[in-house]
């Protein structure tokens, strides 16, 4: 019995860990200042980040293993030429990353283009209290928002799209719009801090752990990523999971009867 219950517990602890880098084109989670990603799609090729060294820190950020901050007079973060090797396309991608103490509106946290669309979009605040997605209609009413991105709490963004919808997620609160790319879009560009492709609406912010995938993940992997996790950390434990932990308690009565 004791080695049923083992065997039990061990695979739900395969359950637990699932596997949230399926899909996983690259992570950079600036560990010691460090601007390399890592990927998961067998794509090494550089990416340029535009990232100095007076944007790193070495310690702090998420699990106090360093992150970068814009908070440098008249810089921003480009991630670009090399950026659309990933082959991660408008039509199925999932986006995330930290972000703390934005200390003015209307600045860009992060833009992005996504090739064949005319608009790039850009993540602001307002000085109306609500908080953007320009270029979508993504409109978030609730100032709290605005107010939890302007505090020195680490905040977690997650941005989606299906092919028909957008999402973003601030925290533990989203918003979706009409979002119809075809196949053949990708991401081509990335940048924290500013509008896309120059210095405009620069923002000064704390950042950490960008991550993205090309595909949508399922609602419990967003929730583990609000939560306050990260690409690399293990998800919330699964349906199957806890059927697998239902059924090891079930079995440990039938023992004790």
């Amino acid at each position: 019995m004791k080695k049923t219950l083992i065997t039990l517990m061990a695979l739900a602890g395969v359950a637990m860990a699932g596997d949230i880098t399926d899909g996983l084109a690259a992570v950079w989670t600036f560990d010691n200042g460090s601007t390399n990603y890592v990927s998961y799609t067998g794509v090494t090729s550089e990416v340029t980040t535009g990232i100095t060294d007076a944007h790193k820190n070495v310690t702090g950020g998420i699990d106090n293993n360093g992150y970068i901050s814009t908070c440098v007079s008249g810089t921003f973060i480009d991630f670009y030429n090399g950026f659309d090797n990933f082959n991660v396309m408008g039509d199925s991608f999932t986006l995330s990353f930290k972000v703390k103490g934005i200390t003015a509106d209307y600045r860009s946290m992060f833009s992005m283009k996504i090739a064949g669309m005319d608009e790039q979009l850009q993540f602001q605040t307002g000085n109306d209290g609500k908080t953007y997605l320009y270029g979508s209609g993504i409109q978030f009413d609730d100032s709290s928002v605005r107010t939890a991105l302007r505090s020195e709490t680490w905040n977690n963004i997650v941005l989606t799209g299906d092919g028909e919808t957008l999402t973003l997620y601030i925290n533990d609160v989203s918003v979706s719009v009409s979002y119809p790319p075809t196949a053949e879009t990708k991401i081509s560009n990335f940048q924290l801090g500013s509008t896309w492709g120059d210095g405009q609406r620069k923002v000064d912010a704390d950042m950490d752990d960008l991550a993205i995938w090309n595909r949508v993940l399922d609602a419990e992997e967003i929730a583990a990523l609000t939560s306050g996790r990260t690409a690399l950390s293990i998800p919330e434990p699964t349906t199957a999971t806890l059927s697998l932990l239902a059924l090891a308690g079930l079995a440990a009565r039938r023992r004790r009867k």
